[in-house]
């Protein structure tokens, strides 16, 4: 029985792109649980924080490029708004490890390239032009090579990309090795890097039949969408409660009479009992936001491995299109009516009179709007594309 080909995927990015990098390893594993055995590969990624170590050279990078060396597969690369800092070669670390690879590629045909560029929203008041427009140069000098990069906006596109992506580069490898070396017994064998695992029985029984995956990834699926769709009613609820409050509190203040002092202490205590309710929403907000996105994102993830499972198997077509068309309807119900009133209230909202005990709330709640709008806008925009 020989062991299952190891393929090591090299990491790069600037620093700051902590939940990427995680991301990718997660990615990897999931991809090494879900058609690994059966298509006989393990992924590895090779990351300067898990195989750079310290040590003295003449400049930082070269020490990294040292301790990581050439000897990898795929060349992943990921940038977000920052192009990063020189090394005293190259205007970043990641431009320079991607030089190496490229002048590889150049000469031996390997690494394969993959690179992702982040073209989200962001803040603008965080951004370094300086840092923007050599970002910008670099992507132009990798795409004047004949690379073609990738474009990722939030990071449920960019889970969905790398699964897809990374199982047809590794295919694309093994189908040149075996070409090369001719076919080996892929049969499953744990690698010598893996960590325990107290699940190592149940995960290898997953690895290899798809149908208990498929099974196990649909259960999910579903849960997670669930999750999803209740936080969204949450959502649609309280918009419509606190719209109700304010109206309410609206048309006391039209109703109050008496002196003018008694008018004053009537608008006081008013208002007061808006901020309440406003600073009750803020928190309703700050928990209801995550708690749709990470669903979402683990519901379309769940549903891009079990389209790679089938595909790959040849199976389950039919429930995996169900699935997507469930997604679909659960987003067609929900969203928009969402959407609508919150993107309403939050115009309500910019009218109001900047009354100091109003005006912090006012932009604290301005933001959460925007962050709420803006996801539900790109989760719907990436759920047509699916569609």
């Amino acid at each position: 029985m020989k062991t299952v080909q190891q393929v090591l995927i090299f990491l790069s990015s600037p620093g700051e792109l902590v939940q990427e990098r995680d991301l990718v390893v997660a990615v990897c594993d999931e991809i090494n649980l879900d058609s690994g055995a059966r298509e006989g590969f393990h992924l590895q990624v090779i990351r300067w924080e898990t195989h750079a170590f310290p040590t003295a050279s003449e400049r930082s990078q070269q020490a990294i490029n040292l301790q990581i060396g050439d000897d990898y597969d795929i060349f992943l690369g990921l940038m977000g708004t920052r192009f990063g800092s020189s090394t005293g070669k190259y205007g970043s670390g990641t431009q320079e490890e991607f030089e190496e690879a490229h002048e590889r590629y150049v000469q031996s045909g390997s690494p394969e390239i993959m690179f992702y560029f982040f073209g989200g929203t962001t803040e603008f008041s965080s951004l370094d032009l300086d840092q923007i427009r050599n970002r910008e140069d670099f992507r132009k000098s990798v795409q004047d090579r004949g690379i073609l990069t990738w474009t990722y906006k939030n990071s449920i596109e960019l889970r969905s990309y790398l699964h897809r992506h990374i199982q047809l580069t590794v295919r694309k490898l093994l189908q040149k090795k075996e070409l090369a070396e001719g076919p080996t017994d892929a049969s499953y064998v744990q690698t010598e890097t893996s960590a325990f695992d107290p699940l190592t029985s149940w995960n290898r029984l997953v690895s290899t039949d798809a149908d208990i995956a498929l099974t196990e990834l649909a259960h999910s699926l579903t849960s997670d969408m669930n999750t999803a769709t209740g936080s969204l009613s949450d959502l649609n609820r309280i918009v419509s409660d606190l719209g109700r409050r304010i109206k309410r509190a609206s048309e006391k203040l039209s109703r109050s009479s008496g002196t003018e002092a008694q008018r004053m202490t009537t608008f006081v205590k008013v208002m007061e009992d808006v901020v309440k309710d406003l600073q009750k929403y803020e928190s309703q907000l700050r928990r209801l936001i995550p708690q749709v996105y990470h669903p979402l994102e683990a519901a379309f993830s769940n549903l891009e491995r079990m389209k790679n499972i089938s595909s790959s198997t040849s199976t389950h077509s039919e429930l995996v299109n169900g699935l997507r068309n469930q997604v679909m309807e659960a987003f067609a119900s929900e969203v928009p009516a969402v959407v609508e009133k919150v993107v309403e209230f939050r115009n309500s909202i910019e009218n109001w009179p900047d009354f100091p005990m109003l005006a912090q709330q006012k932009k604290r709640l301005k933001a959460l709007h925007n962050d709420l709008i803006g996801m539900l806008s790109q989760v719907a925009e990436f759920a047509r594309k699916l569609s």
